[in-house]
């Protein structure tokens, strides 16, 4: 396990908002992810008149009412998690809700990566070339991300990282590498 400084953003108060977007007559299967962190940007901005510095979602979203989609919220430096929910799809026309984690630390994708070949190499004696993982994680128990290891020779393994302690801002990750390459 190790200590992860937890970084709260100045937007991290418990937060809900909605903002209704539009398109074409067309319905529509999915949001895509440049869409859903702009929204979710323009919410908060409206609401409360600060742009943050960044909103990292890890894909499209399904448009399909009751779907939810766990993004990290960038603001000088210090991040936090948020939800964005579709609250209704009417053809191309959909709505979204943001809520914003009022107290969740998170680890950056860069700390994550570090940490996964820091692990691996105590665990094993040797260091994976890198380590690639879709985005930032919370610490709370149970996240589960998927990750791609490689190797100096280039071979690329799966790994997945499941979080099997969170307590304040301390996490600990277990984590299973594929045996084969990919």
């Amino acid at each position: 396990m190790f200590k992860h400084k937890a970084r709260v953003a100045a937007l991290a108060s418990t937060l809900v908002l909605a903002l209704a977007a539009c398109g074409g007559a067309a319905a529509r299967e999915s949001i895509p992810e440049a869409d859903v962190e702009n929204y979710a940007t323009k919410a908060l901005e409206n609401e409360v008149g600060v742009t943050p510095d960044k909103i990292d979602c890890p894909s499209k979203m399904p448009a399909k009412t009751g779907e939810e989609m766990r993004c990290t919220l960038t603001q000088d430096g210090d991040s936090t998690a948020l939800t964005v929910k579709v609250t209704s799809v009417d053809g191309a026309k959909f709505n979204l809700g943001v809520e914003v984690d009022e107290a969740t630390a998170v680890v950056s994708k860069e700390d994550l990566e570090k940490e996964i070949l820091d692990q691996l190499e105590a665990e094993s004696g040797e260091r994976p070339a890198a380590a690639s993982c879709p985005g930032a994680v919370a610490v709370t128990l149970d996240v589960v991300v998927d990750c791609v290891l490689s190797t100096a020779t280039g071979e690329k393994y799966a790994a997945t990282i499941t979080v099997n302690e969170a307590e304040g801002t301390r996490i600990g990750f277990d984590i299973k590498v594929a045996s084969e390459p990919m």
